[in-house]
């Protein structure tokens, strides 16, 4: 079940300058990497941010990032894969700041027991997780899991972020996400075109122009690397 707990607000708010004043955006995988690096931009440009991940921790680390950059931001712990979880995320924007602008998409994982962490702690975690890290060995339980979030999941976050836009009379948003195989890619341009015709915008951003601690999974161990 997704939960939200309001930060403290910080620092005097940017919402009265630049680029994105006023504007309310859902980061998924905002704990870490492209969502977090996103949340910290956006926010620069006076941007009130929804930072929703897996790891509640993470996600409440980032909105204190939030805050001492002057903008003020939320923690919702999501599971991108399950339908109501990406719904309360939405409802719990809209009861935070009143309404939705943009969305990232930008949670993905690598393997089935992925979860947003500093990069030294990743590759740490990976020595314990190579049976389902490595596609050789991959388990198709793994395998479904990883499609769930990864696709899957970037539809469940841009529906319900859309529907909460249309409610607001289908105000233009920006929806990027970090993508994992072409498959994804054409639902995203699919949901762009549908979007397109209410009145809501979306742009695609392909995982190989961005370094993340899970954008790929090697086929095979690198025994060089984990002897």
């Amino acid at each position: 079940m997704a939960s939200s707990d309001p930060a403290p607000h910080g620092a005097a708010s940017n919402s009265t300058t630049g680029r994105m004043a006023g504007k309310v955006t859902v980061i998924t995988g905002g704990a870490s990497g492209i969502g977090r690096a996103c949340g910290l931009r956006f926010a620069s440009e006076g941007a009130s941010i929804v930072v929703a991940d897996l790891n509640p921790d993470r996600a409440a680390s980032v909105v204190d990032e939030i805050n001492a950059v002057g903008s003020d931001a939320i923690a919702v712990q999501v599971d991108t894969s399950q339908q109501e979880q990406n719904d309360a995320m939405a409802d719990a924007a809209v009861d935070a700041f009143g309404r939705i602008d943009a969305c990232v998409a930008a949670a993905g994982i690598s393997h089935s027991g992925y979860v947003s962490r500093e990069i030294e702690d990743q590759a740490g975690q990976d020595r314990f997780d190579r049976g389902d890290m490595f596609f050789i060995d991959k388990s198709l339980e793994s395998w479904q899991r990883v499609l769930d979030v990864n696709l899957t999941g970037v539809m469940l976050t841009n529906q319900a972020v859309a529907r909460k836009m249309r409610d607001n009379g289908g105000a233009p948003s920006s929806t990027s996400r970090r993508l994992p195989a072409p498959t994804c890619l054409r639902a995203v341009r699919t949901t762009a075109c549908q979007r397109l015709a209410s009145g809501c915008s979306l742009a695609a951003l392909p995982s190989s122009s961005v370094g993340t601690t899970s954008a790929s999974t090697p086929w095979v161990p690198d025994t060089s690397r984990h002897p």
